[in-house]
């Protein structure tokens, strides 16, 4: 059997890609790299040639200058599920597994630091920037002083429930006058939101607040159903920049920040 062309390969490998928007462009960059580097070297455009362990090896190191972190774990797990595909529809004779070439670099230890989350709570006593609707403003101050008095992974935070957080607050040892007051305003807020859901309530602390589509189903999801992590970074990020712009030194707040408040 005949090993095909590389870029031929990854073609097909992208076609068949079910996946985000975003890791599709990732994996259609970086592998399209790799087809440019093989094109380039000994082993030309031959597809075994290109991912061999020495090939892919050869090209992380090559592409290593100048490139963070993520960047070098992108294109190796883009490697990583290229041969896979390769070896799984055996369209590629006789090829090795890569093993530790394609090992994913460590990621450097997440910056933090409290005195920027406090910087940002503090923000928080100034009122809702004139860009912020009064409703996401709740949510948003609800959620950075659960952030800072819990200091629970997003996740975690996420997945909290009405329930979780009502009458003495039991998930938080030693919630802050700021912490319940917020926490309160967003319940009612909340209450409002759900009320006008056509079924019962999802019971989850953090609802969406207008509709909106859903990039991968297409389906239009109403207000008063639950909000993912990703919803609740976005938001988080949109109303820390209007703040910013209203001159508030919190541009470069995160939400590892607030969290670090709780856990320095």
């Amino acid at each position: 059997m005949r090993s095909p062309d590389v870029e031929d390969l990854v073609s097909a490998y992208l076609d068949q890609l079910a996946a985000s928007p975003a890791t599709v462009r990732q994996r259609r960059w970086a592998l399209r790299d790799l087809a440019d580097f093989a094109a380039s070297s000994p082993g030309g455009r031959d597809a075994r040639a290109a991912l061999e362990p020495q090939a892919l090896g050869d090209w992380l190191a090559d592409r290593a200058g100048g490139s963070t972190v993520a960047t070098q774990r992108a294109r190796a797990s883009a490697a990583r599920a290229l041969v896979e595909f390769a070896r799984k529809r055996r369209l590629v004779p006789d090829l090795d597994v890569p093993g530790k070439v394609l090992a994913l670099p460590t990621p450097p230890p997440a910056d933090r630091d409290a005195d920027r989350g406090r910087r940002l709570l503090a923000a928080t006593s100034h009122g809702a920037p004139r860009a912020v609707p009064p409703a996401i403003w709740a949510r948003f101050t609800a959620h950075v002083h659960l952030l800072a008095a819990v200091g629970q992974r997003e996740d975690e935070l996420a997945r909290l429930r009405v329930s979780d957080v009502q009458g003495d607050l039991g998930l938080v040892r030693a919630p802050s006058d700021a912490a319940r007051r917020a926490l309160q305003g967003w319940l009612e807020v909340r209450a409002d939101a759900v009320s006008r859901l056509q079924g019962s309530d999802p019971g989850a602390l953090w609802v969406r607040l207008h509709a909106a589509v859903d990039r991968r189903t297409g389906l239009t999801v109403p207000a008063g159903l639950a909000i993912s992590r990703r919803g609740l970074r976005l938001s988080f990020a949109t109303v820390r920049d209007a703040l910013a712009a209203q001159g508030h030194p919190v541009a470069d707040v995160t939400v590892r920040d607030v969290r670090a408040v709780a856990r320095p």
